[in-house]
């Protein structure tokens, strides 16, 4: 299954710098993995060690907001499903 990741632009130098990537994965638990094995240093930037979403982290899967993967990890993603990643930008 082909699941689409929309990249915030402040995070897409720990992935290539392209505002989607195009990633196999068929449930929430799998992205995690696959994310973790390709893109390292973006997945420490949004998972806790434990796999769970850090808290300035949003994900929506097509309109429904998920913030902590960890509780859906078995959630099917269905072919072509758009996976948006929101990151809160704080300072002054």
């Amino acid at each position: 299954m082909t699941i689409y990741l929309e990249i915030p632009s402040t995070l897409r130098k720990f992935c290539g710098n392209v505002p989607v990537l195009a990633l196999e994965a068929g449930t929430v638990d799998e992205l995690i993995r696959v994310l973790k094995n390709l893109y390292s240093e973006f997945a420490e930037k949004i998972f806790d060690e434990e796999g769970n979403l850090k808290g300035f982290v949003s994900i929506y899967i097509g309109e429904e907001s998920i913030n902590m993967p960890k509780n859906g990890v078995n959630r099917n993603l269905p072919d072509g499903e758009r996976i948006t990643i929101i990151s809160a930008i704080a300072g002054g």
